[in-house]
């Protein structure tokens, strides 16, 4: 809603992450038009059916279409899939090595398209330090790595809650 949209212009906000689907897509022209404020496109479209459901790997490519459409600068990076360690279905015993060939997927296919290749490329985020654990070093198929580092009532500088100082702003810059 444009009321909204004002809203984020006001407060200073230039950046926002939104999901790689057709009215985000749109809202993310619209606010770089309107405000300058760019998206970072969340890719990891699921198949059809009632959640939570798998990652549809063959959606990939509709995805980066999709992105490519975006008017140029609406969109400031590609991220992989959103939490998939906890929203994936509870059947999914091969979710390490979906999650696995869905980012790989995403990177060589955006950087292997002139459209798309000056894009960063931003890891999956996770919820926990077993599924990093799980999930393995991607760094050839990452720019960035994700932080979904929620403090919650905790302040940034907490020395964490877990093993090593899991959940501290230092433990994530490892």
């Amino acid at each position: 809603c444009r009321a909204s949209a004002a809203k984020l212009a006001e407060s200073g906000i230039r950046h926002i992450r939104d999901g790689a689907v057709p009215f985000a897509f749109r809202r993310a022209g619209e606010l770089y038009a309107a405000h300058g404020i760019r998206t970072m496109m969340l890719c990891g479209r699921r198949k059809p059916g009632p959640w939570p459901q798998l990652l549809d790997e063959a959606g990939i490519d509709d995805e980066l279409a999709g992105i490519r459409g975006v008017p140029a600068g609406a969109v400031s990076a590609l991220e992989g899939p959103n939490e998939y360690d906890i929203s994936r279905p509870p059947t999914d015993a091969d979710w390490v090595a979906r999650l696995q060939r869905y980012h790989k997927a995403v990177y060589e296919k955006a950087k292997a398209d002139p459209a798309l290749k000056h894009l960063p490329v931003v890891g999956p985020s996770l919820c926990s330090e077993d599924a990093y654990a799980k999930v393995g070093d991607l760094t050839a198929w990452i720019d960035f790595s994700c932080l979904h580092l929620y403090l919650s009532g905790r302040h940034p500088g907490t020395p964490g809650w877990g093993g090593n100082g899991y959940g501290s702003i230092p433990w994530a810059r490892q």
